[in-house]
């Protein structure tokens, strides 16, 4: 959240801890063993009264053919007496990180959200970022809306989603993640 992080009366809060952690363990559920072995994990935290009242969030990194991990957040920021949508999104690939964000003016060119397909295209000066994705098969959650667990969101853990990122018209990273996170506020 950058310099936002910072603001004591934002409604909602969110960090990144590990995009691209090896996980090793073992979980048990309803006595069914799950075994985790050197498998890739993501991790996060939201904190705060309510989460924003419509959002995209969207998180992979079981890429194809690449390293790599991403993830995007779009929501409605309420902030006094003004709303504005607010962006996060980070693309780590090998060692090269790109960020796009609220914080060091990205722009967002293109929302697009329709029958359960997004499309969005971020810019931030010589680079654009092409995010595609498809929800699918869903789970429902509760997501606090001033202080009380009431809101009912849903999230998929097997969506796909296409990203690409250029250079001016140089393709610098395009590749498709399975198994991804993917929810979408309206």
């Amino acid at each position: 959240m950058g310099p936002f992080s910072y603001i004591p009366f934002m409604e909602c809060n969110h960090a990144i801890l590990n995009m691209n952690v090896t996980v090793n363990g073992l979980i048990t559920i309803n006595d069914k063993k799950i075994t985790f072995d050197n498998a890739t994990g993501y991790m996060e935290k939201d904190w705060g009264c309510s989460f924003p009242k419509s959002y995209i969030w969207c998180q992979g990194n079981d890429f194809e053919n690449s390293n790599a991990a991403f993830m995007l957040s779009i929501a409605d920021i309420p902030f006094k007496f003004f709303n504005f949508k607010g962006i996060i999104c980070d693309l780590l690939v090998d060692d090269s990180e790109y960020k796009f964000t609220t914080y060091n003016n990205a722009k967002l060119i293109k929302y697009d959200i329709n029958d359960n397909f997004l499309n969005i295209i971020l810019k931030k000066g010589l680079y654009s970022l092409t995010i595609t994705s498809k929800f699918s098969n869903s789970s429902r959650l509760f997501a606090p809306v001033k202080g009380k667990m009431s809101k009912d969101i849903f999230e998929s853990i097997s969506s796909l989603v296409t990203v690409t990122l250029q250079k001016g018209n140089h393709i610098i990273f395009l590749d498709t993640s399975k198994n991804c996170g993917l929810e979408i506020v309206n």
